[in-house]
């Protein structure tokens, strides 16, 4: 508080003090005009009769002097954190493999297993592709399918070994995750096929119309002529 020593505030015979207005802080006596002790120190705000500033709360910033209230202090935004109380500087950005998606966050997120977080500062973490994997949380990126498996589907923590009647060769960026279905005229009987010489021809003088034929019994005899 402080207490005027002259002017026009009234009748000074019976002396009264006055509360630090908001924005300003006084913790020691006989402070004389309305300043107090000072504006509020950065990180920190100060309502009306304050005699220690008050740190902004954690997931908070307040960057200048004289902040009056708690509503003052800046929310962290998303993709971005703030672990101590009374910070000055702008909160920091979620490092690779985590992510923050709400204001005022006061720790990052582990990405989940089967999604990825790129980039410092992610705000939501992004879906693995068709023909990728990830199992791990914390994660800055997906794995690709390794050769003899596939994933039709995104997000997913584990590819599926390869099914019959095609392969699953290392170039999983196609629509079926990886697998690729024997040509008509061609099948396969065994799981697990890496290559496309996994994919046996039709006896001679027999054909399939099929595409993807996981047995030599969709073969069918040509007709004569």
């Amino acid at each position: 508080s402080w207490m005027p020593t002259e002017g026009f505030f009234g009748d000074f015979s019976v002396p009264e003090c006055n509360l630090c207005p908001a924005g300003y802080y006084g913790n020691r006596s006989g402070r004389t005009n309305s300043s107090c002790d000072g504006a509020c120190k950065r990180g920190h705000f100060c309502p009306k009769g304050t005699a220690e500033p008050l740190p902004c709360a954690h997931g908070f910033y307040m960057p200048v002097i004289g902040a009056a209230s708690a509503e003052s202090c800046i929310p962290c935004s998303p993709g971005t954190s703030q672990s101590t109380a009374g910070a000055v500087h702008p909160c920091d950005a979620c490092p690779p493999g985590t992510f923050a998606d709400q204001l005022n966050a006061t720790s990052c997120t582990d990405c989940p297993a089967g999604r990825f977080c790129p980039n410092a500062g992610t705000v939501q973490p992004l879906d693995c592709a068709a023909g990728q994997y990830q199992n791990l949380t914390g994660q800055a990126a997906c794995m690709e399918c390794p050769a003899g498996e596939f994933q039709p589907e995104r997000g997913q923590t584990s590819c599926d070994l390869c099914a019959a009647g095609g392969y699953c060769d290392e170039d999983t960026k196609d629509c079926d995750g990886g697998f690729t279905p024997c040509l008509a005229g061609s099948y396969n009987e065994k799981t697990g096929s890496s290559s496309p010489d996994a994919c046996q021809q039709c006896p001679v003088g027999t054909s399939s119309p099929i595409a993807g034929a996981v047995s030599s019994e969709t073969c069918a005899s040509c007709r004569a002529g």
